[in-house]
């Protein structure tokens, strides 16, 4: 399912409906593929650094 929503947003809750788990394993299976280097998380660009802060991955 990952696979088919690349170079989106992605929503765990949505994720987590559908295969029938909590939103919080979701989200853990997402950071242990990415430590596992499977994946990548692309964060905002902004020039302001603040917003880099504020703006979702």
């Amino acid at each position: 399912m990952l696979a088919h929503s690349q170079g989106t947003n992605i929503n765990a809750a949505k994720f987590a409906s559908n295969i029938e788990v909590s939103s919080v394993t979701v989200a853990r299976y997402i950071d242990l593929l990415v430590d596992l280097l499977l994946i990548r998380k692309i964060q905002p660009y902004t020039a302001n650094i603040n917003k880099r802060i504020v703006k979702s991955p």
